[in-house]
Protein backbone atom coordinates (compact mmCIF):
# COMPACT_ATOMS: atom_id res chain seq x y z
CA UNK A 1 0.00 0.00 0.00
CA UNK A 2 1.39 3.81 -0.88
CA UNK A 3 0.75 6.09 1.68
CA UNK A 4 1.57 9.79 0.89
CA UNK A 5 1.50 11.69 4.37
CA UNK A 6 1.63 16.14 3.98
CA UNK A 7 1.89 17.32 7.31
CA UNK A 8 3.26 20.76 8.26
CA UNK A 9 4.02 20.16 12.02
CA UNK A 10 7.30 17.73 12.17
CA UNK A 11 6.74 15.80 15.39
CA UNK A 12 3.31 14.92 14.24
CA UNK A 13 4.74 13.92 10.81
CA UNK A 14 6.82 11.61 12.71
CA UNK A 15 4.83 10.26 14.17
CA UNK A 16 2.60 9.54 11.78
CA UNK A 17 5.30 8.28 9.62
CA UNK A 18 6.13 5.69 12.23
CA UNK A 19 2.44 4.41 12.63
CA UNK A 20 1.70 4.52 8.87
CA UNK A 21 5.14 2.96 7.90
CA UNK A 22 3.29 -0.71 9.61
CA UNK A 23 1.10 -0.53 6.77
CA UNK A 24 2.43 0.18 3.86
CA UNK A 25 5.12 2.29 1.88
CA UNK A 26 5.49 6.12 3.10
CA UNK A 27 6.67 9.14 1.53
CA UNK A 28 6.24 12.10 2.87
CA UNK A 29 6.51 16.52 3.02
CA UNK A 30 5.54 19.02 5.06
CA UNK A 31 4.32 21.73 2.42
CA UNK A 32 2.22 21.96 -0.73
CA UNK A 33 4.52 22.63 -3.33
CA UNK A 34 6.35 19.30 -2.24
CA UNK A 35 3.04 17.13 -1.88
CA UNK A 36 2.17 18.28 -5.68
CA UNK A 37 5.75 17.38 -6.13
CA UNK A 38 5.45 14.26 -5.46
CA UNK A 39 1.59 13.42 -6.91
CA UNK A 40 2.93 14.53 -9.68
CA UNK A 41 5.82 12.12 -9.88
CA UNK A 42 3.66 9.06 -8.68
CA UNK A 43 0.83 9.83 -11.26
CA UNK A 44 3.79 9.95 -13.71
CA UNK A 45 5.11 6.87 -13.43
CA UNK A 46 1.27 5.55 -13.54
CA UNK A 47 0.48 5.40 -10.13
CA UNK A 48 -1.34 6.82 -7.49
CA UNK A 49 -1.20 6.38 -3.77
CA UNK A 50 -3.31 4.24 -1.99
CA UNK A 51 -3.89 6.75 1.72
CA UNK A 52 -3.27 10.40 1.32
CA UNK A 53 -3.05 12.01 4.95
CA UNK A 54 -3.17 15.87 4.39
CA UNK A 55 -3.19 18.36 6.90
CA UNK A 56 -5.47 20.97 6.21
CA UNK A 57 -3.05 23.84 7.41
CA UNK A 58 -0.16 23.88 4.92
CA UNK A 59 2.13 26.21 5.06
CA UNK A 60 2.31 27.30 1.52
CA UNK A 61 -1.12 26.77 -0.60
CA UNK A 62 -4.49 25.37 0.15
CA UNK A 63 -5.42 21.74 0.75
CA UNK A 64 -7.99 22.32 -1.20
CA UNK A 65 -6.12 22.34 -4.04
CA UNK A 66 -4.32 19.33 -3.50
CA UNK A 67 -7.50 17.47 -2.95
CA UNK A 68 -8.63 18.70 -6.49
CA UNK A 69 -5.06 17.54 -7.82
CA UNK A 70 -5.95 13.99 -5.98
CA UNK A 71 -9.38 13.65 -7.38
CA UNK A 72 -8.60 15.10 -11.30
CA UNK A 73 -5.56 12.51 -10.99
CA UNK A 74 -8.09 9.67 -10.12
CA UNK A 75 -10.84 10.29 -12.56
CA UNK A 76 -8.41 9.94 -15.12
CA UNK A 77 -6.73 6.88 -14.08
CA UNK A 78 -10.23 5.24 -12.45
CA UNK A 79 -8.74 4.55 -9.01
CA UNK A 80 -9.50 6.29 -5.88
CA UNK A 81 -7.01 6.10 -2.67
CA UNK A 82 -8.63 7.02 0.49
CA UNK A 83 -7.37 10.62 1.93
CA UNK A 84 -7.42 11.17 5.66
CA UNK A 85 -7.47 15.40 6.20
CA UNK A 86 -5.36 16.08 9.21
CA UNK A 87 -7.64 19.38 10.91
CA UNK A 88 -7.09 21.24 14.63
CA UNK A 89 -9.79 20.91 16.89
CA UNK A 90 -10.88 24.38 16.02
CA UNK A 91 -11.47 23.95 12.00
CA UNK A 92 -14.64 23.15 9.88
CA UNK A 93 -15.04 21.10 7.98
CA UNK A 94 -18.17 22.26 6.02
CA UNK A 95 -15.98 24.04 3.06
CA UNK A 96 -14.07 20.52 2.34
CA UNK A 97 -16.92 18.78 1.74
CA UNK A 98 -17.84 18.44 -1.97
CA UNK A 99 -14.77 16.88 -2.89
CA UNK A 100 -15.83 13.84 -0.18
CA UNK A 101 -18.00 11.97 -2.55
CA UNK A 102 -16.05 8.78 -1.77
CA UNK A 103 -17.42 6.56 1.50
CA UNK A 104 -13.95 5.72 2.24
CA UNK A 105 -12.59 9.97 3.29
CA UNK A 106 -12.60 11.11 6.42
CA UNK A 107 -11.56 14.57 8.51
CA UNK A 108 -9.92 13.44 11.83
CA UNK A 109 -8.93 15.71 14.68
CA UNK A 110 -5.06 15.57 14.43
CA UNK A 111 -3.95 12.60 17.37
CA UNK A 112 -1.36 11.02 18.61
CA UNK A 113 -3.11 7.88 19.75
CA UNK A 114 -2.56 4.99 17.72
CA UNK A 115 -5.90 3.30 18.59
CA UNK A 116 -7.98 5.92 17.64
CA UNK A 117 -5.99 5.93 14.42
CA UNK A 118 -6.24 2.07 14.09
CA UNK A 119 -9.89 2.59 14.87
CA UNK A 120 -10.56 4.91 12.21
CA UNK A 121 -8.58 3.52 9.43
CA UNK A 122 -10.62 -0.19 10.16
CA UNK A 123 -13.46 1.59 9.89
CA UNK A 124 -12.45 3.03 6.40
CA UNK A 125 -11.45 -0.43 5.22
CA UNK A 126 -8.04 0.72 5.11
CA UNK A 127 -6.60 -2.07 7.59
CA UNK A 128 -8.51 -5.26 8.79
CA UNK A 129 -6.53 -5.57 11.91
CA UNK A 130 -4.92 -3.41 14.33
CA UNK A 131 -1.24 -2.28 13.72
Amino acid sequence: MDILIIEQDEKYLLFLKGFMAKIGQVDYCSTFAAGMSKIDEKFSGGQLYDIYLIDLALPDNSAIRLLSKIRGLEDKNEKTGSIVVLMAKDKSESILLGFFSKEKDVFIEKTEDGDKLNRIFIKLGILHNSV
